[in-house]
């Protein structure tokens, strides 16, 4: 079974792109057609996307509108979807290099529509394998857009003013709106993500060692040290099975 999105604005031209899309895939593939990049990141984010299709151009009468092109350069930042095959739809000229080169399209596709190559194209990139994922990823809204992080790449996150800061295990960190860590920790569902202070999860594959009498975790990779909160000793030691 495959994956197809579709992100297109132009009602007119989504219906006929899934037309065409429906006339090339077999009966149980599932298309998501969307009208804007919000929704696009949403079904990129929780699934598995073996093709996309994307109008470059996704607010019409924009003067050099190139949405398309941005929601594709975070797809490329997201290693689960470094080399889906991707084609571009645009009535654009001389994209070639950047979108075969920086981007790696598969191809674009021109207007007007020419039918026969159009479905030949599409039928041609869902011949790749499309490699799934075997990392999880963990996905959260913020302002619109999906931040997504994999599992492991989670070192810990914090609560810092009521926005919920996550630290990742190349030194970066994304921040999110506020929500409680028991929400956090039950949507992850990760036994080996636990909580260590008021305001902390950790991730008990970075940790190095802990000194629970002087209530430090010290991080693998030099990333750094936190602190285990004083209430959160005992189940620390219990979970770590650290002897003092």
């Amino acid at each position: 079974m495959k994956r197809i999105l579709i992100l297109e604005d132009n009602a007119d031209s989504r219906e006929y792109m899934e037309w065409i899309v429906r006339e090339v895939c077999q009966e149980r593939d599932i298309i998501f057609a969307c009208e804007n990049v919000q929704e696009a990141y949403q079904y990129a984010a929780n699934s598995n996307i073996d093709l996309f299709i994307i109008d470059i151009m996704m607010k019409t009468g924009a003067v050099n509108d190139v949405s398309g092109l941005t929601f594709v350069e975070h797809m490329r930042e997201r290693q689960c979807y470094m080399f889906t095959p991707i084609i571009f739809v645009t009535a654009l000229q001389d994209l070639n290099r950047y979108t075969m080169d920086r981007l790696r399209c598969h191809t674009y596709i021109e207007k007007p529509y020419d039918d026969r190559r159009v479905m030949n194209i599409i039928a041609e990139a869902l011949l790749f394998p499309g490699k799934r994922p075997d990392r999880k990823y963990y996905s959260f809204k913020q302002d619109g857009i999906i931040i997504q992080i994999a599992s492991d790449e989670f070192v810990y996150a914090e609560v810092d003013k009521h926005r919920l800061i996550l630290h990742k295990s190349n030194g970066e960190a994304d921040a999110i709106n506020y929500i409680s860590l028991h929400k956090l920790l039950v949507e992850i569902g990760n036994d080996d993500i636990f909580q260590c202070s008021r305001n902390m999860i950790i991730n008990r594959a970075y940790i190095d060692n802990a000194d629970i009498v002087n209530r430090v975790i010290n991080l693998k990779n030099n990333l750094g040290s936190v602190e285990i909160g004083m209430t959160y000793k005992n189940e620390v030691r219990r979970i770590l099975e650290v002897i003092e």
